[in-house]
């Protein structure tokens, strides 16, 4: 008896709850019929008063509905609309959507009128005045604070917008610092964090839409590239493979558009093939039984391997690069091999002739080719450090230090900014960091050895990502691989580079689309005045 009396005001409780959820929902149902209303009349007043398109007003209604919809589902933990979409953790429950985030096209292609509408708007929200905001900080301008954040591809946690200035906030804030090169990095968002994140958010108004490449596969059998097709225009006209005009607004909408390559300016059967294959994640030419590291230690990846294996389409990398090298051609600083041309290089350590500011060093029946005690000592008089990049400011020779405050100057009155990458060694780099590069390589003779441009301060690592959109710099393996390296070149940074840079004395590796090297013509003379013998 007692027991089914406790069933039974178990069963009673639990219909009470199912009421009052089913209350509930009845209630934020009919508050999403009244916004639906809503935006039916300003659409009707608006969306067709200001361009008289019907289509444009079904596609923003369409999309109302569909966040509307999404919220829904997220509130009463029912798929409403079909996209299997109730997770709260979903984009359905993120405050979010195709209307509110970047409103598309019945297709689903973005929009770019639209966007850039929005990316204004979203700009506007971002105040340099703004109060300084640091740890523990709560309210709404911390969910305004890290919104900003999110939208340029900082993480601010699991939780989201939620508020909060913790942990996860502050470590977004210094890496924000850290690969802006402002001059504090202390997790706060003062006067200068804040004049850098608004400057980056009215600069985030390109619509972009982020290229997931493609999962590390086991390299054994060889993939088929991808057969070259005829290229369709996309929603922005844009047409892959499609070299730009050589007129500045062309150039201008190559730079900006996420779509474009530096890859569009191979010949198109090469484009094609480069820009459609899916690469794989160990085929970044030369890596072929180099050790795998992480953090200076050697692992062995899931597969089994201790060495980098050769990926099945790392052969035809080379066409690649050459084609590359033809339209962006490379000068060395210490290197005058694989078509670099001779007496180019500033130190020879890596080429065929002799060069006086060089000692030999035999191991075994090869020559290591290094400098002098004091020569290296003097290297390090000529630095110069670049404003506006850090605390602990970066530095290159006087000479290079001097042309990329220019190149960074002008790049930035076109919307580009230029960041030297943080970490030890992006732009001058020590010894010691060249010798652990060195070990890491587990070659002594590999070119990031000492003595290398970097030890020169004449060479930077720039970041190549970008409002909406990252990348992983400096390294060839990471978390993508191959396809990380190749997807680069579409960075409007990378672009403006590749168009620019040998304005200012810089060129390419065209291996590491991040690095760029100092060498202007018949610059070793200059470089080398008043060293020592």
């Amino acid at each position: 008896m007692i027991q089914m009396r406790n069933i039974w005001k178990k069963n009673t409780l639990s219909s009470i709850n199912n009421q009052k959820k089913n209350s509930k929902i009845l209630v934020f149902r009919s508050m999403i019929l009244i916004v639906l209303f809503s935006v039916i009349l300003v659409l009707g007043t608006i969306g067709i008063g200001s361009n008289g398109s019907s289509s444009s007003l079904a596609m923003k209604l369409q999309n109302h509905v569909v966040y509307a919809q999404n919220l829904e589902d997220c509130f009463d933990g029912i798929d409403n609309d079909g996209d299997l979409a109730i997770d709260t953790n979903d984009s359905d429950c993120s405050g979010t959507s195709s209307s509110t985030a970047a409103e598309t096209t019945p297709s689903g292609a973005q929009n770019p009128e639209t966007f850039n509408s929005l990316a204004s708007a979203q700009s506007n929200i971002c105040n340099p005045s703004s109060p300084t905001l640091r740890i523990a900080a709560k309210g709404p301008e911390v969910t305004n604070l890290q919104k900003i954040l999110i939208q340029l591809g900082y993480s601010v946690g699991p939780k989201g917008p939620d508020g909060d200035f913790g942990r996860a906030t502050q470590a977004a804030i210094v890496k924000f610092q850290q690969e802006n090169g402002l001059k504090k990095i202390d997790g706060e968002v003062g006067p200068e964090t804040w004049n850098a994140l608004c400057s980056m958010l009215s600069s985030s108004t390109t619509p972009t839409t982020p290229t997931t490449p493609t999962t590390p596969t086991t390299p054994t059998t060889p993939t088929t590239p991808t057969t070259p097709s005829p290229s369709q225009p996309s929603n922005t006209g844009y047409v892959k493979c499609t070299r730009p005009g050589d007129d500045p607004d062309s150039l201008r909408a190559f730079i900006n558009n996420p779509e474009a390559s530096t890859l569009d300016f191979l010949p198109k059967n090469l484009c094609l093939e480069f820009r459609n294959l899916q690469w794989d994640y160990y085929d970044y030419y030369g890596g072929k039984d180099n050790p795998l590291m992480k953090d200076g230690k050697p692992i062995t990846d899931k597969h089994g391997n201790t060495k980098e294996p050769e990926g099945p389409n790392e052969k035809r990398v080379p066409a690649m690069i050459a084609g590359l090298k033809k339209e962006n051609k490379e000068s060395r600083v210490t290197v005058e091999e694989s078509g670099v041309p001779a007496g180019t290089a500033v130190l020879c350590v890596k080429c065929s002739r002799a060069d006086p500011h060089l000692i030999i060093q035999r191991q075994g029946d090869s020559e290591k080719r290094t400098i002098s005690p004091a020569l290296w000592s003097w290297i390090q008089t000529q630095l110069d450090p670049v404003p506006d990049t850090g605390k602990a400011a970066k530095q290159l020779n006087k000479y290079a230090a001097e042309a990329f405050q220019k190149m960074r100057d002008d790049a930035k009155k076109e919307g580009i900014n230029l960041v030297i990458l943080a970490g030890d060694g992006a732009a001058f780099r020590s010894k010691t960091a060249a010798d652990t590069g060195c070990s890491r390589a587990g070659n002594s003779f590999a070119v990031a050895c000492f003595p290398n441009s970097h030890n020169l301060g004449l060479a930077v690592d720039l970041r190549m990502s970008y409002p909406g959109h990252r990348y992983e710099e400096a390294t060839t393996l990471g978390t993508y691989g191959m396809q990380n390296v190749v997807d680069m070149r579409q960075s409007p940074v990378h672009k403006w580079l590749f168009l620019n840079a040998e304005k200012y004395g810089f060129y390419p590796f065209t291996h590491e689309p991040w690095h760029w090297e100092y060498n202007p013509p018949n610059f070793a003379d200059t470089f080398f005045a008043g060293a020592p013998g």
